[in-house]
């Protein structure tokens, strides 16, 4: 689940989800429960809880070419609105005796909400963009390319500021 709603198996990968091209920069923490037979992951996004912004740059390199780059920002206005922007880039340039063949991922994820001082009302909406490339390798491994694009609105309307009496939330995704 990804805040809250299924993160389904789509495009190539639609028998089955590969958790290794679930993004993880965009999240705040997960939570696993184990129930007989199965896990279920609770997938839960950053969200800025201050109003200084807060930003992140980070470069990783490693053996056979392999790079990481990751930019975000994310602020909050007194007024409730606030704003999330992350851009990750992955890749590994392969190994051309070995069955490794160059690889990139590419992940943007962009958050924006507004939730009043009060608390009685707020909407969200985010846009995850993720985006895989596999060049080919002679005679061994094609060319594959895969696009996923994962929209998400939520809304909610609150009796009370502190949580408590009745709340109506709506998802659309």
């Amino acid at each position: 689940y990804w805040d809250g709603v299924p993160y389904l198996s789509i495009g190539r990968d639609s028998l089955a989800l590969d958790p290794a091209r679930i993004p993880l920069a965009p999240l705040e923490r997960g939570d696993v429960i184990v129930l007989p037979a199965m896990l279920r992951v609770y997938l839960v996004t950053a969200r800025p809880r201050s109003t200084t912004p807060v930003t992140q740059i980070g470069i990783a390199t490693g053996d056979l070419g392999i790079a990481g780059y990751r930019a975000g920002y994310s602020t909050r206005t007194r007024s409730g609105l606030g704003f999330s922007l992350l851009a990750d880039w992955n890749s590994l340039d392969g190994n051309p005796t070995a069955t490794t063949t160059n690889f990139s991922s590419t992940d943007l994820w962009l958050k924006a909400e507004y939730i009043p001082p009060d608390g009685r009302l707020g909407a969200s909406f985010q846009l995850l963009s993720s985006s895989w490339h596999r060049q080919a390798a002679a005679g061994r491994v094609d060319d594959w390319r895969q696009e996923r694009r994962d929209r998400l609105f939520r809304f909610f309307v609150a009796e009370r500021s502190d949580g408590l009496g009745l709340r109506v939330t709506g998802t659309m995704s």
